[in-house]
Parts: structure tokens; C-alpha cells; sequence
């Protein structure tokens, strides 16, 4: 095989060409869906979300299983959706 087949081969498979299994769609949705209403949500509820939801000292071992869901910045999401559209693929 030549390089340039092989090259053309590992293009074509790219995940902006591949289809994305239901999964990593539905996790791309949730950690924007989670995003969006955390910026929208204001005041005590937000306090909330981040103290419940992402790793802090005074959150609680619910924590360990959320913190990759829910962001409150908006480069840490860009990144997380990044990550699952690449390797989810």
C-alpha cells in the first residue's frame, strides 16, 4: 500500500466524515445542554450546580462521576466535546 492511499484512507476515516454512534452524540448534547443552563441559571442555583457537580473541596462523591459533564468555562467543554467527537468516534 503507498503512503498516499494510506493517507488518503486515514482522511477519509476522520471524524468529521465518520457517523457517530447514538452514545457520543447524546454526550455531546448533555455537556452543552448541562453548559447552557448553567450559564443561563444565575444566582444560588449555580452556586449549586458548581458545588454539587464539579471537583471542589466540599463536593461530594457524586463529584468523581460528574465533573467530565458539567463545565463552567467554556474552554474546558470546547476540549471535553473535542476529545469525545475525536476518540468517540
Amino acid at each position: 500500500m503507498s503512503r498516499i492511499a494510506s493517507t488518503y484512507n486515514l482522511v477519509k476515516n476522520l471524524p468529521a466524515t465518520a457517523e457517530r454512534q447514538t452514545i457520543i452524540k447524546q454526550l455531546l448534547t448533555v455537556n452543552i445542554g448541562v453548559y447552557a443552563y448553567y450559564k443561563l441559571t444565575s444566582g444560588p442555583n449555580r452556586l449549586r450546580l458548581k458545588r454539587d457537580y464539579t471537583l471542589q473541596p466540599e463536593s461530594g462523591p457524586q463529584a468523581l462521576f460528574t465533573y467530565h459533564f458539567v463545565h463552567t468555562q467554556f474552554w474546558p467543554l470546547v476540549f471535553n466535546c473535542g476529545v469525545l467527537a475525536t476518540v468517540g468516534s
